[in-house]
């Protein structure tokens, strides 16, 4: 997929905005049956776990980071945007989890879900 590409996104999950999370997340397919998990949130909250799958980007993140720092600095908001290519047995798999949380009711459905994207992402 070259990045010029317009593409079409069947959105597959949404991982809901919470507090606690500070983040929320999209598990989507694209146009050549790809899954992809595009997560947003502060960079407090996603670097993080980028470093965690992604050590060797330590470059990257660090620059990352020093730009986030320098908005900040400046009184601006940030937001950070990542996304990671997830196999399809762990989507599969994911996807049936989610289904089944969706059924749950009350607190049970929200504590599930959240666990399910904590996972994920």
């Amino acid at each position: 997929m070259h990045r010029n590409d317009p593409t079409r996104w069947e959105i597959l999950a949404t991982n809901a905005f919470s507090s606690t999370r500070a983040r929320m997340s999209v598990l989507a397919r694209d146009k050549n049956g790809g899954t992809y998990l595009w997560c947003k949130g502060s960079d407090a909250t996603v670097l993080p776990r980028v470093l965690q799958s992604s050590p060797d980007q330590r470059g990257l993140l660090r620059t990352t980071q020093e730009h986030a720092n320098a908005f900040a600095s400046s009184g601006l908001r940030t937001l950070v945007v990542a996304f990671r290519e997830v196999p399809p047995d762990e989507s599969q798999i994911w996807l049936e989890s989610f289904s089944a949380a969706n059924d749950l009711h009350g607190d049970r459905r929200k504590h599930r879900l959240e666990q399910l994207a904590d996972e994920l992402e």
